[in-house]
C-alpha cells in the first residue's frame, strides 16, 4: 500500500483573511475570525493545508510578485503566532483580456480557477491525494476547481439563496465551521466497521488498481502541456514592430558604413571626400535602431 496524505485547500481572501479588494499592503493583512483555529485543527489532524488564490492585480497592473509574496509571508507569520501552518501557497497572475495590463502576465491559464490547475500542480509538488482532499472557498470558481480536480468542497456562505446556485458538497457559514464538516466528514473507507480508521490527514491508494494514478498522470501532462504552449505563445506575443524596425534599421547603417569604408579605402580623393557624409548617415540611423530598441524594451 502506498500512502498519500489529504489536503484542504483553501482560497485566500474572504476565507482566510479579510478581502479591501486588490490587497496591496502587507500590514492591511487581516485573518478572518476563527480562521487560525480551522487551520490549526487541519494540521493537528494530519492534513496538508494549501492556499489557492487568483491574483488578477498582478495583470492588472495593481501590485506586482513581490509585494504578494510579502503579503503571503505576513499571511503565514499571523498564522503562525496562533499555531497554525500553511504547507504551501500557489497563486495564479494571470488574466486574459483588455484589464490585463501587463502583457506578460495577459493570457489564459490553466492555474486561473475555476481550472483545477493550482490543486493538480500542488498534488504533484505534495504527492496529495485528491480524492480524499477538500477545496473550501467563498466563490463558484472555488467549487468548480475543487469538483474539477476531483476533491470534495465546502462552499463558504450566509447567503442561503446563493448556496442553492453552487454544486458544493457541504455548505458552511464560516472556517471553523467548514473544519467541523471536515473532520466529520471522512470518506467512505472510514464508514466500515471492520476497516481500521485511519488517521484523517491520510488515505491509503491500492498499488494493484493504478488506472486513477494513470489518469491524474494524464491530467498532470495535459497541464505541462498547456504550460508549454503558453510559453510559446508568450515568445510570439514578444515580436514587436519596433523591434523589427530596429533590426531593419541596423542592417541599413551596416550597410551604408561598408559604403562609405569602401569609399574611403579607395585612395581616389573625391570618393573619399564623400566618405564623411555615409560615416555620418549611417551613424544617425544607427541611433534610430538604439532608439527603437529601448523603446521597445521600454515595453
Amino acid at each position: 500500500m502506498i500512502k498519500k496524505q489529504a489536503a484542504v485547500f483553501l482560497d485566500r481572501d474572504k476565507t482566510l483573511i479579510e478581502d479591501p479588494g486588490y490587497l496591496a499592503d502587507p500590514n492591511e493583512v487581516k485573518l478572518l475570525p476563527g480562521a487560525a483555529d480551522a487551520v490549526r485543527r487541519w494540521n493537528e489532524a494530519g492534513y496538508r493545508v494549501v492556499v489557492v488564490t487568483n491574483q488578477s492585480g498582478v495583470a492588472r497592473g495593481l501590485i506586482t510578485e513581490d509585494q504578494l509574496q510579502d503579503i503571503h509571508t505576513q499571511l503565514e507569520m499571523l498564522l503562525e503566532e496562533q499555531d497554525a501552518t500553511l504547507d504551501a501557497i500557489y497563486y495564479c497572475p494571470y488574466l486574459d483580456g483588455p484589464e490585463a495590463i501587463v502583457p506578460k502576465y495577459r493570457r489564459d491559464s490553466p492555474l486561473r480557477k475555476p481550472k483545477p490547475g493550482m490543486l493538480l500542480k500542488a498534488a504533484d509538488d505534495l504527492d496529495l491525494d485528491l480524492s480524499h482532499s477538500w477545496m473550501v472557498g467563498d466563490r463558484i470558481e472555488d467549487i468548480q476547481a475543487g469538483l474539477a480536480a476531483g476533491c470534495k468542497t465546502v462552499f463558504l456562505t450566509e447567503d442561503t439563496e446563493q448556496s442553492s446556485e453552487v454544486d458544493a458538497d457541504f455548505v458552511a457559514d464560516t472556517l471553523l465551521s467548514a473544519s467541523d464538516i471536515v473532520l466529520n466528514g471522512r470518506d467512505e473507507a472510514a464508514e466500515q466497521p471492520d476497516a481500521p480508521d485511519p488517521p484523517p490527514g491520510l488515505s491509503t491508494v491500492d498499488t494493484a488498481a493504478p488506472v486513477q494514478r494513470d489518469q491524474l498522470l494524464d491530467v498532470l501532462k495535459d497541464v505541462r502541456s498547456l504550460l508549454q504552449q503558453q510559453q510559446r505563445e508568450s515568445a510570439q506575443r514578444d515580436f514587436s514592430l519596433a523591434r523589427l524596425g530596429a533590426t531593419l534599421f541596423q542592417i541599413v547603417a551596416i550597410a551604408i558604413l561598408l559604403w562609405g569604408l569602401n569609399a574611403f579605402i579607395s585612395g581616389d580623393e573625391a570618393s573619399a571626400a564623400i566618405a564623411l557624409p555615409r560615416f555620418v548617415l549611417a551613424g544617425v540611423i544607427q541611433l534610430v535602431a538604439l532608439t527603437l530598441y529601448v523603446t521597445d524594451r521600454s515595453n
